[in-house]
Formats: structure tokens, sequence, C-alpha cells
């Protein structure tokens, strides 16, 4: 039996949250490897939440193989103390958990937001066999260049161990794929999708929840149309949500969109506050933040759901798509943007009433393109330092060819650019009907998810991203380190991974000028 030592820089709410929460749930219920789970979080901050939804349908046997332990040094960089370094870390994180039963599993060790912590992990895994797992959400090779530089300038040598106590957890198969040609062996690389918790949503029969929201809502979004149905969705606004694409949507197909969450973050609050405004003025037929005002409109976020008509998504990067599969455990149809990380999703939808689209075309002749192009090829410019010119010159070639075409994609504009399209739509009868028929198939699709039944598909979800299931493919990433024949070394240029997945990730879907809002 094993003690699973879960570690991440902090729980506040987020995707890594829910995950680890819904992961100590899932181990302490069904795993055979697992004797005991310790989380450490870099700070103290909403762990004491964290804690209560993890034990909320846990035995007390279960209960008590739970520990939580806070180290400030493993926080954000720019929170530690002044003399924190990798050798601090290092000897702390091996006096207070080293040992031959426990396993680190350490979510998103190298995203570059605290490079000590790395740093102290790899020399750990070097220079001693205590047992990792480095479970990867993000990559900092994907558009967070400023992190990916904080990292590489701390770091001399590759970013990835090849050691082989170090095994590697991915949350997708594209990036399962990338690591996979970049050069880590099967046997250290592994797939762990994450598990989905499934849930009966439940709305009172008295309740009609349009007319409530209209009700409660209406007077601080005056584009909603009262009383109507709507689609949902349920996100943050953040940059990668590309939001304002929803808002789009909503306004050429003359539908109600209802997104739930503003962007709370320092990084993410001005262009959050951007789209508040893109409702609050009447622009687009909708609601914006009120998942936390729910109270006024006297509901609960399952009878939000349950009374939606579809649900949308119009982000641009995703790393695993709980939403998506969501859209099945609600028996709710899905209008989606398409994403690399859905392929292997896709299969699940074959029966459900599903659409992905792969752009929203915006007539040129009413954008810049001359100032739309130098922008971006003032980005791809900037990314000299990281990329060789070869690769540098193939992205200038491809944002011309994308932006020399009658019709330009939605998310390819800046934000200011999308507020100003949907401007034009709200101003121009003939523009509004030109966008309509040049996003015909979308919006035909999104009209028809308003007047289609779905059914839950839970015996999917239950098969394939059940907690069981989960436990059982952690189970096979533990029981791998009682393989003990070493694995040759092979020769490879230093950093050779981390350029390569650098290089993959460096195309122009990554590149979207909204990332810089």
């Amino acid at each position: 039996m094993k003690h699973l030592i879960i570690f991440h820089y902090h729980f506040l709410p987020g995707g890594v949250t829910d995950v680890v929460i819904s992961a100590v749930q899932a181990y302490l219920s069904n795993s055979g490897e697992i004797d005991k789970i310790t989380i450490v979080s870099g700070r103290q901050d909403n762990m004491d939440k964290v804690r209560e939804k993890i034990i909320l349908s846990l035995s007390s046997d279960q209960k008590r193989r739970l520990e939580i332990i806070i180290i400030d040094e493993i926080d954000y960089q720019e929170r530690l103390e002044k003399g924190v370094c990798s050798d601090s870390i290092k000897k702390r994180l091996t006096i207070d958990f080293s040992g031959d039963e426990s396993v680190w599993w350490i979510h998103n060790y190298h995203l570059g937001k605290n490079p000590y912590f790395t740093k102290a992990l790899l020399e750990i895994a070097r220079d001693t066999s205590q047992k990792m797992v480095f479970h990867i959400h993000d990559f900092p090779e994907c558009s967070r260049y400023e992190l990916f530089h904080s990292l590489t300038s701390i770091i001399k040598g590759d970013i990835y161990s090849s050691e082989d106590n170090v095994r590697y957890a991915v949350i997708n198969s594209r990036d399962f794929n990338n690591l996979k040609n970049a050069g880590i062996p099967d046997r250290r690389l592994f797939l762990l999708e994450n598990p989905i918790s499934l849930e009966n949503l439940k709305k009172r029969e008295e309740i009609n929840v349009s007319s409530s929201l209209t009700k409660a809502f209406s007077r601080q979004f005056p584009g909603w149309k009262a009383d109507e149905p709507y689609m949902i969705y349920p996100v943050r606004a953040i940059r990668r949500k590309n939001v304002a694409e929803a808002a789009f949507l909503a306004m050429i197909s003359d539908k109600n969109v209802i997104v739930t969450l503003p962007g709370v973050s320092q990084r993410e609050e001005g262009y959050s506050t951007r789209i508040k405004e893109i409702f609050e003025s009447g622009l687009a037929p909708g609601l914006f933040g009120i998942g936390f005002d729910l109270d006024k409109a006297d509901l609960f976020f399952p009878e939000l759901i349950a009374s939606c008509s579809a649900v949308l998504s119009t982000s641009v990067q995703e790393g695993f798509g709980y939403l998506f599969l969501n859209s099945l455990n609600w028996g709710k149809p899905l209008i989606a943007r398409d994403l690399d990380v859905l392929e292997s999703f896709k299969p699940v939808f074959a029966e459900h009433e599903t659409f992905f689209y792969d752009r929203l075309n915006v007539p040129s002749s009413s954008l810049d393109i001359p100032a739309l192009v130098q922008l971006y090829r003032e980005k791809i410019g900037s990314l000299s330092t990281y990329l060789p010119d070869s690769l540098l010159e193939m992205l200038e070639t491809e944002i011309d060819n994308q932006l020399n075409q009658i019709s330009i994609d939605f998310s390819l504009l800046t934000l200011k650019m999308q507020i100003e399209v949907m401007k034009l739509l709200k101003e121009d009868s003939h523009f509004m009907n030109q966008c309509r028929r040049d996003n015909s198939i979308v919006v035909d699709h999104i009209k028809k998810s308003f007047i289609t039944d779905c059914s839950h598909r839970k015996d999917i979800l239950e098969k394939n991203w059940s907690y069981k299931i989960y436990s059982d493919k952690t189970d096979a990433i533990l029981h791998s380190f009682s393989n003990t024949i070493p694995l040759a070394k092979h020769k490879r240029p230093s950093n050779f991974i981390y350029e390569t997945t650098l290089q993959k990730f460096a195309t122009i879907p990554y590149l979207r000028l909204i990332y810089d809002e």
C-alpha cells in the first residue's frame, strides 16, 4: 500500500482544484494501491472548503486517511519570502516527504509559476529514487511565454526529467501524442483523463426559470429577451474562453445566452469587465456573471442548467473539456467551437445532438485587415527568442493566408475589433443579414437545438470517466513503479523535449490576439 502525496501551488477554486477533489474522493473510495493521502498546498486559502468537499461523501475510516499540509515555499514565485530557493525547497521536501512507500503526485510541476519548486523536484528526481508523477494540465510552451522564460532562466537544461523514477500523466490525447513524439517512453507516459461527477439536475416544478431571470436581471441587462429560452455558457469570462464570440452568436441567432461567471484574477479582470459591458449595454441578448447572484432570482445553479435549451462553448483553448462531456450528463444539446483536445471525445457524441464548428465568418470588408496583419506580425516577431527563424516564417505565411480571405474568423480578431463588429451588427441590418448568411449552418443548428430534446448519456460517462475508472487508471500508474528494469538512456540533445513541444504549440490557434488583451 502506498502513501500518495499530492502537491500544487494552491487550491483556490479552479480546474486543478476540482480535479484533485474528485481524484481524492475516487482514490479513497476505490483504490487498492493507496493507503493514505496527503495534500500539500503552497497556501492556506480555500483549504478548509477543499477538505469539506472531499469528505462530504466519505466514511469515517476514509476521512482518517486524508491529511492537509501547508508549505509556503511551493506557492507562486511572486508570493515567496526572500531567501527561498531551490536548495531550501529541496531540503524541506526531502526531509518531510521522501520515502520508499510514498509517491509524490505533482500537478503542473513545470508551469513556471514557481521555477524554484520545479528545479527542486527535478534535482530530487535526479539525485534520489523518490517516485514522482508529474501530472500536466497546462504547458508553459503553450502561449505562456513569460512563464516559460521565467522557468528556463532558472533551470539550465531540459525541464522534462528522463529518470526512471518519474512518470508523466496528461489529460488529453493531444498532449499524450506530443510528449510521446518528443521522446518520453510509453512506460513513463500515461493518458489520465479527468473524472466526471455524475449529477441529477432537479428543478422545482412551480418555478419558471426564464421568468425569474427576467424579473431579477433584465433591468441590468436590457438586451435580455424577456421570458424566452436561453443557451448557457457556464464558465468564467477569461480570454481563452473567447466569450465575446458567445455574444456574437447570440446576436446573429437572435437567442439569449447566459455567461455565468466573471473573470476574477488580475490577469483576466480587465477582459471580463469589457465582456460585461457588452451585455450591460444591451448590445447582445443575454445575462452575464449572474452565477453568484442567483438568490436574487430565487434559483439554484442546477435549475439554471436544467432549464437551458442548449450548452454553448466558444472556447479556443481547453486542457480537458469538462463542459463538453457535461452536456451528456445534463442531457442538453451542445454547440461548440471545435478543438484539437476533443479528438478522443468525438465518438461519444455520435448519438447526441451536437454541432462542432471550426470558424465564424466576418466579412473582411468590415475590418482593418492591414492593422490586423501588422499586430500578428509583431506578435510573431516577439517570439524570436524562443522559435527558430524557419518556424517564424511559416507562422507569418500562415497568418497572411488566413487574413487574405473574403471572410475572417471572428476568433482571430482583437477584442476591440470583436466589439466593433457587434456594434455594426446592431446598427446595420444589411451587415447583420450578411453575417447570418455567412454563418447560416451554425445559426441553423443553434435554432434547431432550442426545439430538440436530448437524453442523458450517463451510461457513456460511467463507462469512460467514472471515479472507478479514474482510480483504476491511477492504480496502473502507481503499479508501473514496480517495474524495476531500467530503460536505456536515450541520447538526445539538451532541451530536446521542450523545444519539440514548444514548436508543436507554435501555431496560429495558440497565438490569437485575444490572449494579449
